[in-house]
């Protein structure tokens, strides 16, 4: 029956292939292909994965997934209020220390108390790269504590809100499914490289957020080094704001915080953003992203538009206390 079933659902996407204009074969060899993918990236980077074990505050056990990111025994998973960590690894028990956690983020960074062996680690990038919508992703976590799974899935969108959820940059939705001890999970692009960690699940939609790697290479680097992610702040809120006359939207300064590095620095209600660091700016989300990416102290050159000239602003960057 469970042979039928299967040999039926695949009939069904090799139909739906040829909708899009491919025939049978070439439909069978783009399944093929994925399952080739697949299979590579959990050989190549299965033994990088651990499952995560830990306790909440009412002592509650709790499951997540981790992956190791240096040969120290760096690990990555997702944040919580827990401190009795441990990894199980080919089904042995490590003890480890978390070193710092970002609730706002959902990333804690652990590390392995005692390497006495060489560690599979994955690397990860630090350009920031987002991956299209439509393109394949796959990734490797722990189903309920059973075994490695790898899975299959697809980007559906980019976003830095969700139903009034706003996060501190921009996140990737996919089809990937979270359950059980997923969240924590790598996740890699097509070409094989880390593309992310899996945060969310989306019962609304049945789909998943997470977090992008040039996103995880920041908030990795802030955990290990200073115990916290250091959030950037300018104090000022923009809005998109659509010019009747010239029928455009451009991205407007409708608040400015006091004592902020915006007041400091010059800028004005109603001042128009077009360039942050000689990149176009007209949309709230790469403001945003732009703040996130900025470290303390860093200088962010503006250009503005005001009273309909072109004008160069530049804002020394602050670090907020974001709990």
């Amino acid at each position: 029956m469970r042979h039928w079933i299967a040999k039926s659902l695949f009939l069904v996407g090799l139909l739906g292939f040829n909708r899009c204009g491919l025939t049978v074969v070439q439909a069978s060899e783009h399944v093929s292909a994925g399952i080739q993918f697949l299979q590579d990236v959990y050989e190549k980077n299965r033994a990088s994965i651990v499952l995560v074990r830990y306790q909440t505050k009412k002592k509650e056990p709790q499951l997540a997934t981790g992956f190791f990111v240096s040969p120290q025994g760096h690990l990555l998973t997702t944040a919580s209020e827990g401190e009795d960590y441990c990894i199980e690894i080919d089904k042995r028990i490590y003890a480890v220390t978390k070193l710092g956690s970002d609730v706002i983020a959902n990333v804690a960074l652990l590390k392995l108390d005692c390497v006495t062996e060489q560690i599979s680690y994955l690397n990860i990038p630090d350009t920031c790269k987002y991956p299209d919508v439509g393109e394949g992703v796959a990734s490797l976590s722990y189903k309920l504590a059973l075994n490695v799974s790898p899975q299959l899935g697809h980007v559906t969108g980019l976003n830095d809100r969700y139903l009034g959820i706003e996060w501190p940059t921009t996140l990737i939705r996919s089809t990937l499914g979270v359950d059980g001890g997923d969240c924590g999970g790598p996740v890699f692009d097509m070409s094989g490289h880390l593309a992310g960690m899996l945060l969310y699940a989306l019962s609304e939609t049945r789909e998943t957020y997470f977090m992008p790697a040039c996103a995880l290479n920041k908030i990795y680097h802030d955990l290990l080094l200073f115990g916290r992610v250091r959030y950037g702040y300018v104090g000022m809120t923009v809005e998109v704001v659509l010019d009747q006359e010239q029928q455009q939207l451009y991205l407007q300064v409708v608040a400015i915080q006091d004592n902020s590095p915006a007041q400091k620095a010059g800028m004005r209600v109603g001042d128009v953003l077009l360039e942050f660091d000689a990149v176009p700016v007209n949309s709230r989300e790469i403001f945003k992203n732009f703040v996130f990416f900025a470290q303390p102290k860093q200088k962010l050159h503006i250009k503005i538009l005001r009273n309909q000239k072109a004008t160069s602003i530049t804002v020394v960057v602050e670090e907020t206390d974001r709990s």
